[in-house]
């Protein structure tokens, strides 16, 4: 292992986590060139756009302006469920984030303007899509699943998907607490 490099070939030494393998970043570095990526907004009625987008060998940071166009009587909006898609539909990733203000979910409605940063962590990427935008990618697509990986790294992956899986339990707390805390 380089020492500017972490356990799993990452490029940030400081951080254990498995980045993704170069055809994905291709991938991903292609749609956003080309301007492919489109946000959707599934549980309210909106429209994203996408301001700016950072991209790392594990983490897409889009920087959105999302405007709403419903629902017309405003209420609390605990979270918001984005999609970001391909401009033609192919669903890229999906999840609920939480809205918080105050600890509470803030009153939202149609015309509402939020400014939102949403970062995505991408494991792995679908390797029929990865290779239907870069034909020439052949074999396993997703660096995990060309890594040999011995007893130490595989113990070490073992505690990072424990603890992204605890991220997740602790997103979807926070979602249920605002939840409770919009019906009082």
């Amino acid at each position: 292992m380089a020492d500017d490099q972490n356990p799993f070939g990452g490029k940030n030494p400081n951080f254990a986590y498995t980045p993704m393998s170069e055809d994905e970043q291709e991938v991903l570095d292609r749609l956003v060139e080309a301007k492919d990526l489109a946000i959707k907004i599934v549980n309210v009625h909106g429209q994203g756009q996408i301001e700016r987008i950072r991209k790392g060998d594990l983490k897409l940071s889009l920087v959105l302006t999302l405007l709403l166009l419903g629902p017309k009587v405003h209420v609390r909006l605990p979270y918001l469920e984005l999609e970001l898609r391909t401009r033609s539909g192919i669903l890229l990733y999906a999840s609920k984030e939480p809205l918080n203000v105050g600890g509470l979910a803030p009153i939202l409605g149609k015309g509402s303007q939020i400014q939102f940063v949403w970062d995505i962590a991408i494991k792995k990427m679908d390797p029929d899509f990865v290779k239907m935008m870069k034909p020439g990618a052949r074999g396993l697509t997703t660096r995990l699943g060309n890594m040999k990986l011995d007893g130490e790294k595989q113990a070490l992956l073992h505690t990072i998907r424990q603890g992204e899986q605890r991220v997740r339990e602790l997103k979807g707390e926070r979602i249920r607490k605002l939840k409770r805390g919009s019906e009082d």
